[in-house]
């Protein structure tokens, strides 16, 4: 994926304000969703979180000043700080049943990659992984927080390598291709069409479709057999299974991808990105990650938003504060709202 239209749905660190107006219609059906009693940490005073993710009773948080944070929801008392005091973390990322860090230390410009086993039991407990790559931020075009890959372009050659194995799933010096959900996607521009060819990393299984012009084409998502795309100021989907171009949205401001469902916002609402999804009058500052057949969004001083992926507002939450993240834990089903330094566990 490329250009600022795209954002990991993951990204929060990145959220930006808007005017949150909110137009209800009577077809949303709308009910409060009780806090659950889960016990949560005290975080240090000074602490900023920025982004939140959990799996099964883990917890972790990202802060504004690089630190991690690790807790168990059953031993919330033991919260474990994940960096050493020289070092700023970047990103952290569940991989498997351990964590993942990306981070930088004072010693060095180079990024340096960790796992750490779960449960963990302090900060020492770490594998460095990757150690044969000299990689700084500006060599990351994007992590794949999903499928844990890393599209990495340095010296003129792109290159997409797997956590924690470090396989090379895929390199050329000569093309820039997109990337999306294990997806190598290339553009070939003749005369008088243009010919889309789509590759599964792991499967190798292409696709191929011709669009019979050479207006410019910007892929914007690749899931289950639907290729999504902007071509003539148009968002359009092209089913694989059928071959068939389908015409779905204006094009989005901004466009969120998460691991199951896709969400792009426009000025004035948000669409899941399932073909026949009517456009919802949402305009959220936060997109969660999804669950199978749930996606949440945070609209400020309006609440948090249930949808499914028909578009209909099943449940609203009316936190207390403003929230800077929220997460899905996908194995319990539980929604992770985060304040500056306080979170909230709602089932």
């Amino acid at each position: 994926m490329s250009g600022e239209i795209q954002n990991l749905l993951f990204n929060r660190e990145t959220g930006q304000g808007n005017s949150f107006d909110l137009y209800l219609q009577n077809t949303w059906s709308l009910s409060v969703i009780s806090i659950q009693s889960s016990p949560v940490p005290v975080f240090p005073i000074a602490t900023e979180i920025v982004s939140v993710d959990c799996k099964e009773n883990y917890v972790i948080c990202l802060t504004n000043r690089g630190e991690g944070y690790f807790f168990n929801c059953f031993l919330p008392d033991e919260m474990i700080s994940l960096r050493r005091n020289d070092e700023h973390i970047f990103k952290l990322s569940f991989s498997g049943n351990s964590i993942l860090i990306m981070l930088s230390d004072s010693l060095s410009i180079d990024l340096k990659f960790y796992l750490m086993p779960l449960p963990i039991k302090n900060s020492e407990e770490r594998i460095q992984i990757l150690e044969h790559l000299s990689l700084n931020l500006k060599d990351i075009v994007e992590y794949d927080i999903y499928n844990q890959n890393l599209l990495i372009f340095k010296q003129s050659i792109c290159r997409i390598i797997t956590f924690p194995s470090a396989d090379e799933l895929f390199q050329s010096s000569s093309r820039y291709p997109y990337y999306n959900r294990n997806h190598i996607i290339f553009i070939n521009t003749f005369q008088n069409s243009s010919l889309i060819t789509s590759t599964h990393l792991q499967s190798n299984q292409k696709y191929n479709f011709t669009i019979e012009d050479t207006e410019r084409i910007m892929i914007l998502d690749h899931f289950e057999e639907n290729l999504f795309f902007i071509h003539n100021q148009k968002v359009k989907v092209y089913n694989l299974a059928i071959g068939q171009v389908i015409e779905v949205s204006e094009v989005p401001e901004k466009y969120f991808v998460g691991k199951v469902n896709s969400v792009a916002q426009f000025h004035d609402g948000i669409r899941i990105m399932v073909v026949n999804t009517r456009k919802i009058y949402l305009k959220p500052s936060l997109v969660c990650a999804d669950l199978a057949n749930v996606v949440a969004v945070y609209v400020e001083n309006r609440g948090v938003f249930m949808l499914d992926v028909s578009g209909s507002i099943r449940q609203v939450i009316f936190p207390t504060a403003k929230i800077r993240a929220l997460s899905m834990n996908r194995e319990t089903g539980q929604l992770v709202l985060c304040t500056k330094r306080s979170l909230y566990f709602y089932d």
